[in-house]
């Protein structure tokens, strides 16, 4: 399992993963790099089955050039979440892992033209059809959390994030301040509670007309 969290705020799109990997064994890494820049005003972060992620992360680097906006991205991330999921499921043996384990998705954060959005998609076993969303900031900020869903890490960023916009509404550095934070704290808050999760933290931002900022929390 990854946890994955995604937030937009006026220009700007925070994007924030655990680095761990594992198994049904054993932690495979803590370091893994599931943030994964597409241009310099996009990036995804990968999330569930690797193999399957990795496929859509090298097919939408392909195909880059041509997602000039948010509604191109979440489109086209979602034929390929569509096709990679399926290819996922048919080639696992129903009896031989936990099926409710099989699936493939990212989220995705940017700007283009009409400003900052975050969305994202998520398919696999059990699921008629991918999941998939795209918001923008309305000024107040929209978020995504992906994975922790056991643990209410969807919650407890929610409650974190609140307290950020009443403190910071008006100062967009002060504020991604202030959400890097309550990420990384809904980060270790999921990973106390779920082994799958967990590792170095790490981060980008994503601003209009500016470099990408990345690091680890």
């Amino acid at each position: 399992m990854s946890i994955g969290i995604a937030v937009a705020i006026g220009d700007a799109v925070l994007m924030v993963a655990d680095g761990r990997r594992s198994n049904a064994y054993e932690v495979l890494t803590n370091e893994a790099q599931k943030i994964v820049e597409l241009a310099e005003s996009r990036a995804v972060i990968e999330f569930g089955a690797v193999m399957a992620s990795t496929a859509v992360v090298n097919e939408l680097k392909v195909s880059s050039h041509m997602l000039l906006n948010g509604d191109d991205l979440i489109s086209s991330l979602t034929r390929a979440i569509q096709n990679a999921g399926t290819l996922l499921v048919a080639s696992v043996t129903p009896d031989s892992t936990d099926m409710s384990r099989i699936k493939v998705g990212l989220l995705a954060g940017g700007v283009d033209v009409d400003g900052a959005y975050v969305g994202g998609a998520l398919y696999g076993h059990g699921m008629n059809e991918p999941n998939a969303i795209l918001v923008r900031p309305s000024p107040e900020p929209e978020y995504i959390v992906l994975g922790g869903e056991a643990c209410g890490a969807q919650e407890y960023f929610k409650i974190e994030l609140e307290r950020a916009y009443r403190v910071a509404a008006t100062d967009q550095s002060t504020f991604l301040s202030m959400a890097k934070r309550a990420a990384k704290s809904t980060v270790r808050h999921a990973a106390s509670r779920d082994p799958t999760i967990g590792g170095r933290v790490q981060y980008c931002v994503l601003q209009s007309g500016k470099p990408i900022q990345r690091g680890f929390l």
